[in-house]
């Protein structure tokens, strides 16, 4: 749902969803065990981070690719699940949807220890999603003996399985310390001197 595009604002749209919800009474705590949010990757929108101002004892799992500026977008959510560690939010870590299945994840794994979180699974890319969603299907729906399915089976399991009792709040790194970590030196190095540019 939400408006037209170029016509209102996406964010008061999940917020106003939250509204609803209340109104009607439909995220009852006798009927549902979980419920899942499935959010825009930047919250710094009021709206978009909607799910963890509202829903208090949320654990949040952030889905990042291999590349530097999917894990920009991650560390000013884990950022933003900082500010609300006080509601009973915990980082519960993050998934690794790779966009190729040859990528070294050792730069996420960095940046995993380095905010204090961990990695709760690496999903292969295949090509099954985009067909299953051809089918308006999910992948767990449409391929359950998949490897995707399979490793989104076991991600499930084990964030149900974090004790948020446990769960530290993370600590962001400023962009700078980011860069550094993915390029593997250390935050204490400086940075060194891009190449020149070929012309």
């Amino acid at each position: 749902g939400g408006p037209d595009a170029g016509r209102g604002c996406g964010g008061r749209a999940v917020s106003r969803s939250f509204e609803v919800f209340e109104d009607v009474e439909l995220v009852d705590g006798d009927t549902y065990d979980a419920v899942v949010y499935d959010v825009l990757g930047d919250v710094v929108c009021g709206g978009f981070a909607a799910p963890m101002r509202k829903a208090a004892k949320s654990k949040v799992v952030i889905v990042l690719s291999e590349e530097l500026m999917a894990a920009y977008a991650a560390n000013r959510i884990a950022s933003a699940v900082g500010e609300f560690h006080s509601n009973d939010v915990r980082l519960a870590g993050f998934v690794i949807n790779l966009k190729s299945n040859q990528a070294d994840i050792r730069p996420i794994q960095r940046f995993a220890e380095a905010i204090g979180t961990r990695i709760l699974g690496v999903l292969p890319r295949d090509p099954l999603v985009c067909e299953a969603e051809i089918y308006r299907q999910c992948i767990v729906q449409y391929a359950p003996e998949s490897p995707v399915a399979v490793g989104i089976q076991a991600i499930i399991e084990a964030v149900v399985a974090l004790d948020r009792a446990e769960i530290a709040a993370p600590k962001p790194l400023l962009e700078t310390e980011l860069r550094q970590i993915m390029r593997g030196i250390s935050i204490e190095e400086p940075l060194p001197t891009p190449p020149p540019a070929e012309l």
